[in-house]
């Protein structure tokens, strides 16, 4: 079976695997092809890493999928991430943030820098983002997250 073999070549760390998943995205089909690759990897000795899933979840975002987009989100999260899950997802600034879709989205620019300020740091339960400017001025700064 073709989907096997495939499969068992990205699972063995195959150095294409970055461009096969970023191709199969560009199209509704491919797409899906995609997304059942991941969700299959989730499981092998070669898991999808943070940057494999977000291409293809900005890729169902682009594609106006937005719920299959928010379903790989939740499923990539683990059982520690899952717990901050919501209305807005880690609305108390916990860790850093993943750098996927629907967590927060920091833009990196120069001139500001922006922390955040876990409810460990803070009063409890009162975390938070600092956006902090460095004497300089800043053009479209962003703190933001996909809501679903």
């Amino acid at each position: 079976d073709g989907y096997q073999a495939v499969l068992a070549a990205i699972s063995a760390a195959a150095p294409w695997r970055a461009d096969l998943l970023v191709a199969l995205g560009r199209t509704p089909a491919g797409l899906d092809f995609a997304n059942r690759l991941l969700l299959d990897l989730t499981g092998s000795s070669a898991p999808p890493n943070s940057s494999e899933l977000s291409r293809v979840i900005y890729e169902h975002i682009r594609q106006k999928k937005y719920e299959q987009a928010y379903r790989l989100f939740l499923f990539s999260l683990s059982d520690q991430e899952r717990k901050l899950g919501g209305y807005i997802f880690n609305s108390t600034f916990e860790p850093t943030p993943s750098g996927k879709p629907f967590d927060w989205q920091v833009g990196e620019q120069s001139g500001l820098e922006t922390t955040f300020v876990t409810s460990k740091d803070a009063v409890e339960g009162e975390g938070g983002a600092t956006v902090r400017f460095l004497n300089t001025p800043v053009k479209n700064a962003s703190l933001q997250q996909y809501i679903e």
